[in-house]
């Protein structure tokens, strides 16, 4: 039976800059995914890394107090016009968005076997 993902962490400290709450996570976390619970590609991503064993910290923007500025923050960082979430870090870079989905997958699967 497939096990549900990891609870978000706690929410981020009021003094954090949404550039330092991802910073923080990413350099802290070796896999880090920031998610919204209604996104149908998040529960995709959330399910894969999840039965490949991976351990991840998954970060539920809708769950958190200052989601909507580090949604914002990460948009802002997106490059071109792509959907934003889920971004899954690897090792503190960001390594997958939604827009190539299949070709994304083996190089996720790349980038753990890495770690």
């Amino acid at each position: 039976m497939e096990q549900p993902p990891p609870p978000s962490p706690p929410p981020f400290k009021l003094n954090m800059t949404p550039c330092e709450a991802v910073q923080h996570l990413v350099s802290s976390n070796a896999v880090v995914i920031f998610s919204m619970t209604d996104c149908c590609m998040s529960t995709v991503a959330k399910r894969l890394l999840i039965s490949l064993g991976v351990g991840l910290t998954v970060v539920e923007l809708d769950r958190q107090a200052d989601g909507p500025a580090i949604r914002a923050f990460l948009y802002q960082h997106a490059a071109g016009n792509e959907q934003l979430l889920p971004a899954i870090f690897i090792g503190g870079k960001v390594v997958y968005r939604p827009s190539w989905l299949i070709t994304s997958m083996e190089l996720l699967f790349l980038s753990l076997r890495k770690l």
